[in-house]
């Protein structure tokens, strides 16, 4: 039974299956599977509160798909038995909850040595059990473990507006985007600790949103520059190309689907929900004038 969430939430769950990818088949309920998009607000949110998500499922302690701040699989996990949960930023906190917005419980909160003061996106390693961020008022990423120990800088320098990050569970890489300074990154997380601009994507862009996918070696990202757009270049930052340039005004939030390859994306200014395949071809208008400025989605299974 389809469903679409409003505001802030990006992960997914399910077995992984050959070559790495996600089988459509792992996640079962009583009512068969189905896709969601959970709504956020209802969890204690005001008006003024931003958020943004991942859901983790670990059904059984086997491999599993784990979403984090953008939809992934985690390739090779041995995990316990956990239900699934949502991970999400209320600007200075992180916090997770049961899918159905009960169990809240906050993660990572200001009493530490490093205090948060306006998370706006998040993603998860279920490999290692850690948790990222970006806060766009330190201009920095952070890590920490899902109890809310470890509690460190990742990149604590060089930036403007870090709006979206994405990790690379294959290649232990994570991927930002930074909106005032028109680029997007790669640090190397898994030993070498090397930083680089991957893509230099123009005075006139802004780009937002960014979720990858590792089995077929894409990442794809919103941009509210002039024209607003939807494009995908390969993670070396190769072959970029533009998905979608009409009916945009600000694309602000993006997951995908690798078992279909679809992506979905809202736009905050004209308040929809829409999808295409990963190419650019059947674009739908899913929901339309029903959600008000959404912020972040995600793609559970």
């Amino acid at each position: 039974d389809p469903a679409v969430v409003d505001s802030g939430i990006e992960v997914n769950g399910s077995l992984s299956g050959p070559g790495g990818r996600p089988r459509s088949t792992t996640m079962r309920f009583s009512a068969g599977m189905y896709r969601i998009i959970l709504d956020i607000f209802p969890l204690q949110a005001t008006s003024s509160d931003t958020y943004t998500c991942a859901v983790a499922v670990e059904p059984t302690p086997r491999s599993v798909y784990v979403q984090g701040s953008k939809s992934h699989s985690n390739l090779d996990i041995t995990m316990g038995r956990r239900q699934p949960f949502i991970l999400f930023s209320n600007r200075r906190l992180i916090q997770m909850a049961d899918l159905n917005g009960g169990g809240q419980q906050v993660v990572v909160n200001n009493s530490g040595m490093i205090s948060i003061l306006n998370a706006v996106d998040v993603d998860f390693d279920a490999r290692k059990d850690y948790l990222f961020w970006s806060d766009v008022m330190r201009q920095q990423v952070m890590r920490a473990r899902i109890d809310g120990s470890e509690v460190m800088t990742v990149i604590d320098s060089g930036l403007s507006v870090p709006d979206g990050i994405a990790y690379d569970w294959v290649n232990e890489k994570l991927y930002l985007t930074d909106a005032e300074q028109h680029k997007i990154e790669v640090v190397d997380l898994g030993g070498s600790g090397d930083r680089r601009i991957l893509l230099k994507t123009g005075n006139q862009s802004f780009p937002r949103a960014i979720v990858l996918d590792p089995t077929t070696r894409w990442m794809y990202w919103t941009d509210w520059g002039t024209p607003a757009k939807i494009e995908k270049a390969s993670l070396d930052g190769l072959n970029r190309t533009v998905i979608h340039s009409t009916d945009l005004t600000w694309p602000n939030a993006l997951t995908i689907d690798y078992e279909n390859q679809d992506l979905y994306w809202a736009d905050a200014m004209l308040d929809k929900l829409e999808t295409s395949k990963v190419d650019g071809s059947i674009r739908r208008l899913l929901l339309d004038r029903s959600i008000l400025h959404p912020f972040s989605i995600t793609f559970f299974e």
